[in-house]
């Protein structure tokens, strides 16, 4: 857990978060109000209760979970939370990255027909943030895409060694099988 300014930053992907965790976070964040960024990615749980994490009470400004095994019915519930209310009950989340789950058509839908309703209002200071957000993924992606494609170099060339090797090898056995063959046939 890290702190900027007043604000806790709360990264916690990969940590096998269940049900019961969602609803400790949603607490924290709810009655302590000090969370604002939440990243939860690969935490998946059968209930998808992480609409809990949506909140209008809440001071919750960043949410990610990625690769949580959410369905249409976990993002039918998220979108529900987060429809428009009179402020000062109205949803405060900016961000939601819903990447890599199971999302139909359905499921955008729902998140659809609650953005027709949820027109928040940006301040400058909030675009810039949504703004620099986007190039760091940006950067994250190009440089994951950079390393698998030399990851994929690095094989190619290996396999083609590998490849040459094994011709070069198949080249000397052939080499020497011939000269023993001759080998034989001028000693009988």
């Amino acid at each position: 857990m890290r702190k900027y300014n007043t604000v806790t930053v709360l990264k916690l992907p990969n940590c096998n978060i269940n049900a019961f965790g969602i609803v400790q976070i949603a607490e924290m964040i709810t009655n302590i109000k000090c969370v604002q960024d939440l990243n939860l990615d690969v935490n998946p749980n059968a209930q998808e209760n992480y609409h809990l994490l949506c909140s209008p009470g809440g001071s919750l400004k960043y949410l990610s979970l990625r690769l949580c095994k959410i369905s249409d019915d976990g993002v039918k519930k998220i979108a529900h939370e987060l429809r428009y209310r009179d402020p000062p009950n109205s949803p405060k989340l900016i961000i939601l990255n819903l990447a890599n789950n199971h999302i139909t058509k359905d499921g955008a839908g729902h998140i659809g027909e609650m953005l027709r309703t949820n027109r928040i209002t940006l301040r400058h200071e909030e675009i810039v943030e949504v703004r620099r957000r986007k190039f760091a993924e940006l950067a994250l992606m190009e440089e994951w895409m950079e390393k698998k494609k030399n990851e994929e170099i690095d094989k190619s060339i290996n396999e083609e060694s590998l490849r040459k090797n094994g011709k070069s090898r198949t080249r000397q056995n052939l080499i020497r099988q011939s000269k023993k063959c001759t080998y034989s046939l001028f000693k009988s």
